[in-house]
């Protein structure tokens, strides 16, 4: 049995970070003494799921993390090149030869052991739910006014900031997957607005954590290395 899927989305341009020494991509910017990549897919690895990374087709950074990842892990990486578009389009074309996927925006720091709790629970969910979402009550670090809040009865509705923010951490089951399509299909292109309507009509599950950092800027990056350092625990403490 093929195990299930994780699909990172890494295939941006991060034109908000200004020139990089090597022009890399925000999957591999240093976290710690990491990556944003390498915490992500040890991760994925460890909870024994199939990695899956979507990248710029004019991509060779990636193409040559994952050849480095494959040889320290053992684990094979499937690297699939989609031009640059809309986040639903981008989505629709990666999951289009699957049924079910996890999720994860490529620019996302997380807690340590947060995203292996979500993997876990939306791995064992009942087979009725349609789409689990990972949450979290943590303000964004620049509050953007796009960002995207989960109401409980709706996913995807803009709302005011005391309710949990999606943090771009999903695992879409088939009805979801097929839904995807038939919007991208239909000239859909804000997966916001997917959301919404998927909330109308789909079981969802939101799956609280303590916090996401999502890395667009300079000052993001800095933010997100500050939590996760700060939030490393000291010797002996529980």
């Amino acid at each position: 049995m093929t195990a299930a899927a994780v699909t990172i989305l890494a295939g941006g341009l991060a034109t908000r970070m200004g020139p990089t020494p090597t022009g890399i991509p925000k999957f591999l910017l240093p976290i710690r003494d990491s990556t944003i990549g390498d915490r992500l897919a040890d991760d994925i690895h460890d909870a024994g799921l199939r990695l899956r990374i979507v990248i710029h087709p004019d991509d060779r950074h990636i193409r040559r993390w994952s050849t480095a990842w494959t040889a320290r892990v053992g684990a094979e990486v499937e690297l699939i090149p989609v031009p640059p578009g809309p986040y639903g389009t981008v989505l629709a074309t990666a999951l289009a030869d699957l049924r079910q996927s996890a999720v994860i925006d490529g620019d996302l720091v997380l807690p340590e052991g947060q995203l292996a709790a979500f993997l876990r629970h939306a791995a064992h969910n009942p087979r009725h739910t349609d789409l689990t979402c990972a949450t979290t009550r943590q303000l964004p670090a620049d509050h953007d006014p796009r960002t995207i809040w989960f109401d409980a009865d709706r996913v995807g509705r803009a709302v005011e900031s005391r309710h949990t923010r999606l943090t771009g951490v999903y695992w879409l089951r088939a009805a979801v997957v097929a839904d995807l399509h038939e919007f991208v299909a239909a000239r859909g292109h804000s997966f916001g607005q997917f959301l919404a309507q998927v909330g109308d009509r789909r079981t969802i599950d939101g799956f609280e954590i303590s916090g996401a950092y999502n890395v667009n800027t300079p000052a993001e990056l800095a933010t997100a290395d500050d939590a996760v350092t700060c939030a490393v625990p000291t010797s002996g403490a529980r």
